[in-house]
């Protein structure tokens, strides 16, 4: 003969409060403190303004060869053996012209995954082609001795395989350019703006 289970009430849930910041780093405490990504600009070059060339098609060239380096360190400065992932990269390029700043190219660079093992540092070559740009007086301004200005901007989210959040990365440089083309600073780290 089966005896009968004695029904006791439920027991109510529990409301839990959210989890708070101290709890988030007590439950990711064991990972070693991360900072963003460094992106550079490792080369950055406009054959429009390169001067000592006479090839016209590269003198009339309305283009912007540029290249990026991606690469990360823990707090400590070392290398971080965990991969990251790149949401799309927008970038947006002005020129600083005397009297104005003027949107001159924009680019989206799809989204990728950086894995440690394989690169520390990850390159990108890309070329865009300009728009607006008042390319006599550039070119008369550098021929003269001086110097082009321009301003690259870069957007995206990123997020590391041991993370759970996926933080915005908001950066920009002022780039300065001689009048063999390119960029006269030899580092040119992108920058939170």
């Amino acid at each position: 003969m089966a005896t009968p289970i004695d029904e006791s009430p439920l027991i109510p849930e529990l409301e839990l409060a959210p989890p708070t910041i101290s709890d988030s780093r007590k439950r990711f405490s064991y990972y070693p403190q991360i900072s963003p990504p460094s992106i550079n600009i490792e080369k950055f070059y406009v054959p429009g303004l390169n001067t000592a060339s006479n090839d016209t098609e590269i003198i009339k060239a309305a283009t912007i060869s540029f290249e990026l380096c991606f690469s990360y360190f823990t707090g400590a400065g070392k290398r971080f053996e965990r991969r990251i992932y790149y949401d799309d990269i927008q970038m947006a390029f002005y020129y600083y012209g005397t009297n104005s700043n003027v949107l001159i190219g924009n680019i989206s660079i799809p989204a990728f995954r950086q894995n440690p093992y394989s690169s520390f540092r990850l390159y990108r070559s890309l070329r865009i082609e300009t728009f607006g740009v008042p390319w006599d007086e550039v070119r008369r301004e550098v021929s003269n001795g001086g110097t082009a200005r321009f301003h690259v901007g870069l957007d995206t989210k990123f997020e590391y395989s041991t993370g759970w959040w996926k933080p915005d990365l908001n950066l920009g440089a002022n780039v300065t350019v001689n009048d063999h083309g390119m960029k006269t600073a030899k580092y040119l780290p992108l920058k939170a703006i």
